[in-house]
């Protein structure tokens, strides 16, 4: 099977474990026997020296949404057209796999719509939404039907030289790709399209797995005599950190000795700032760290070094892997019950899916947590067993497998699967 991918950022650059994932899929597929090339954006630094002497993987697209003038977004789609263009004549591919596509151009949709290799979308989150509710700058343009007859001529003209110009992958008209099908990783993302309206025939959920190598069950302790709690995730406001500090202040407040550890990329300096604000406050500065972003390594030591994963996300969509790390590195899972994390925990079983703030009842699960060590064992093992059974890397690639096997065949997605 030769797989052409799609994708916005490749690792190393990345900014999440979107990137990860798409990453590990491609190593998978490329140790399983096939053939897979990668398609992705370019350096933000042209000198950039982290990926020397990388094989099949191609950084020549762009961000559409950094590209300042009209006129150098045109020509950037068409640039973009043609590499896209160029790289399925010369690779062949039986499946363009689409992964992170919304920081490039709309353009490619009606251009997709015209190739002959079957296309997969590879669903984490709005992306398919986004672009079937709104075809971008160059179609919104040629359908502005409120100009005068002039402006429409000269629009006429428009189009007509930059058609000509892109030898024909810029389309007059949008088109949604009849040969596309795909998989969401969450059932609430599916939910989410259906409801605006995105053809999803043919689209189905495969829940993301991880790797268990990476993440193996810690040793657990007799006594847990401080609550060490981890956060991590990228810090904006739609991951919630705040609430895992506030939570640390009510811990603190019941006499309860606790320790909170963030872990994550500072993706909004004003909500950083707040953060700190509220530490320093409260004086929760010796109870508290933040640490920038790890590699799994790192990151699987302080899963094993926790007593509790919070999850305090209030991100509806997508898929975190996340609770899938902490379950089956023996940390349990607390959580708001987002990012698809209600669709792998079992309340009260193998984690706890708890309302959004309500911190007087996680300290109560916190409380009975260290009141009862015996429970807490328990759920964290038959936690980590739900992941070996159900999401492991194995399992979840083989899924795409087949579905990427089966969508060369002809096939639908199979509820099987």
């Amino acid at each position: 099977m030769r797989v052409l991918v799609v994708t916005n950022l490749y690792p190393p650059h990345q900014r999440g474990g979107y990137e990860l994932r798409c990453k590990q899929v491609v190593d998978q597929l490329i140790n399983r026997g096939h053939e897979v090339e990668v398609l992705t954006s370019v350096c933000d630094d042209r000198k950039c020296k982290l990926h020397p002497d990388e094989k099949e993987v191609y950084r020549k697209l762009h961000n559409i949404h950094e590209v300042e003038t009209r006129y150098k977004k045109a020509i950037t789609i068409i640039s973009d057209l043609r590499e896209m263009n160029n790289r399925i004549k010369k690779f062949k591919p039986d499946i363009v796999y689409l992964w992170h596509m919304t920081s490039f151009t709309k353009s490619i949709i009606p251009f997709l719509a015209g190739i002959r290799a079957r296309l997969v979308w590879d669903e984490g989150g709005r992306g398919l939404s986004y672009f079937w509710n709104n075809h971008g700058a160059w179609h919104n343009f040629l359908v502005n039907s409120e100009d005068s007859i002039v402006k429409r001529l000269i629009r006429e003209i428009i189009k007509i030289g930059f058609i000509l110009v892109s030898g024909g992958l810029l389309k007059a008209e949008w088109q949604w790709p009849e040969n596309m099908v795909g998989y969401f990783n969450s059932e609430m993302g599916l939910r989410y399209a259906q409801n605006a309206g995105v053809p999803t025939e043919g689209f189905g959920v495969i829940h993301s797995g991880i790797d268990l190598d990476l993440f193996p069950l810690k040793k657990f302790k007799d006594e847990i005599h401080q609550m060490n709690l981890l956060i991590p995730g990228r810090i904006e406001s739609v991951k919630g950190q705040r609430d895992g500090v506030e939570l640390l202040y009510h811990l603190i407040k019941r006499e309860i000795p606790a320790y909170l550890t963030i872990v994550g990329h500072v993706h909004s300096g004003e909500y950083y700032g707040d953060i700190m604000r509220y530490i320093e406050e409260n004086q929760l500065g010796s109870n508290i760290t933040i640490r920038p972003m790890v590699n799994y390594d790192v990151m699987s030591d302080l899963y094993r070094q926790a007593d509790i994963c919070f999850f305090p996300s209030k991100q509806d969509m997508g898929f975190s892997r996340i609770p899938l790390e902490a379950m089956a590195s023996g940390c349990l899972m607390i959580t708001y019950g987002n990012e698809g994390s209600n669709e792998v925990i079992i309340n009260n079983e193998t984690g706890f899916i708890v309302s959004e703030g309500d911190y007087e009842g996680i300290v109560s699960i916190i409380q009975e947590v260290i009141d009862s060590p015996v429970k807490y064992r328990k759920i964290c093992r038959d936690a980590r067993k739900m992941v070996e059974q159900n999401f492991s890397m194995e399992i979840y690639v083989n899924e795409i497998e087949i579905f990427l096997l089966s969508t060369i065949e002809g096939n639908i997605f199979n509820e099987d699967i």
